[in-house]
């Protein structure tokens, strides 16, 4: 072979090798893309004990919606108060770790 024929086949071998990684980052790139669209569109809900509140959250802890109930209407202000911060909490932990179960 001559050195010409050497060159081009490196050469070849060489694009053949970057088309290659192309592909694969335009995979790695989608499989990013739809797991954001997954973790975007998660959503997990939590109820207080006594069904009182009702909180739905994100993966990113946004709180999406929240529910009060009739029966809140006999829990003092306090006491509702705690109760919607503790429901909070709880489904932006839900949501959390659900987005990590996805993750892995």
């Amino acid at each position: 072979m001559s050195h010409e024929t050497d060159s081009m086949t490196a050469l070849d071998a060489a694009l053949a090798a970057i088309d290659a990684q192309i592909a694969a980052a335009r995979q790695a790139a989608d499989a990013a893309a739809r797991a954001e669209g997954d973790l975007r569109a998660l959503r997990a809900t939590a109820t207080s004990p006594g069904r009182e509140v009702s909180v739905t959250a994100g993966a990113t802890g946004a709180i999406d919606r929240i529910e009060v109930q009739d029966a809140a209407l006999d829990v003092d202000a306090r006491s509702l108060s705690r109760l919607l911060t503790e429901t909070a909490a709880q489904a932006q932990g839900l949501a959390a770790a659900r987005a990590v179960e996805r993750l892995a």
